[in-house]
């Protein structure tokens, strides 16, 4: 299998080095945890509620009987805000290393969690009792020749430097193309990079590479590049709500899969459909 990085304006050290994290993989793969599995494609949504500051102004239109992923701190502000998790439908995601992420997840008997194998135990100790999910996330150079030597047959997740990018990606592995994103924001609304409490380290704050009059970060800005990468590489249809510098790039940028809602480019994009082509008929309609 072949990986191609994308380019990034920032590049950046892990917060934990590919040793530590190949001793969470190993950990957490022997716990028995059941594995993502691929199903068939479909042409239903799956809403991403990301932890940018716009959430706030868009999770009255998230709606709680429709599948979503959460993230970060979106599923505990989701709760707060009183939208009730429906079985089979509400899935949390998280691929952080970090110890103290764990103490960030809210445990809820309706919600499943596909945690990451790089993971920290202790967040999989948080969640015991809970329906837990792993999945194996790229995240060195070395992870795709780990899985194959120690969990072989597994799926392989390639998402990005962020989980809402892992989370577009995961959710592509069970069946979804079409996707309604919240709070995928790329920017500071002010000092404020989410709606809510995040116990994550400091950012500093510069100018975007995409759009000046937005507020970014390093760490932001890198992911920004990594959404366009998605966008204009896979085969994804996603309408972004809120404000911020993604959803400014993606309202201007024209193209067929990728829109702001309110739109009539986005009423097209969600009745956009995926069709499987074999390499004949692709250089055929290249042709």
């Amino acid at each position: 299998m072949e990986l191609a990085k994308v380019k990034v304006p920032y590049p950046l050290p892990p917060a934990i080095n590919e040793e530590a994290r190949e001793r969470h993989m190993k950990w957490s793969s022997t716990q028995g945890y059941p594995r993502v599995k691929f199903r068939p494609m479909t042409n239903e949504v799956m809403q991403i509620i990301a932890y940018g500051p716009s959430l706030e102004d868009t999770w009255k239109e998230i709606d709680p009987d429709q599948p979503l992923i959460t993230m970060s701190g979106s599923l505990k502000f989701l709760l707060e805000k009183g939208l009730k998790p429906r079985w089979g439908t509400w899935f949390h995601a998280d691929v952080d290393p970090r110890a103290h992420k764990g103490k960030a997840i809210v445990p809820h008997k309706k919600v499943i969690y596909f945690l990451g194998s790089v993971s920290h135990p202790e967040t999989f100790k948080m969640l015991d009792g809970y329906p837990v999910v792993l999945w194996h996330a790229v995240s060195g150079p070395h992870t795709s020749t780990w899985v194959a030597e120690n969990d072989p047959g597994q799926v392989l997740v390639a998402g990005g430097s962020t989980i809402g990018l892992s989370s577009i990606h995961l959710a592509g592995v069970f069946g979804y193309c079409h996707f309604k994103i919240h709070g995928m924001d790329g920017s500071f609304r002010g000092e404020k990079r989410h709606p809510g409490f995040h116990g994550g380290m400091k950012q500093g704050q510069r100018p975007s590479l995409l759009n000046e009059s937005y507020q970014t970060s390093r760490l932001m800005d890198n992911a920004n590049f990594e959404t366009i990468a998605m966008l204009q590489n896979f085969p994804v249809f996603c309408v972004f709500y809120g404000d911020g510098v993604i959803q400014d790039w993606v309202g201007k940028a024209q193209l067929i899969n990728a829109a702001r809602v309110g739109t009539p480019e986005a009423e097209n994009v969600l009745k956009s459909e995926y069709i499987p082509l074999t390499p004949e008929e692709a250089e055929l309609m290249a042709a």
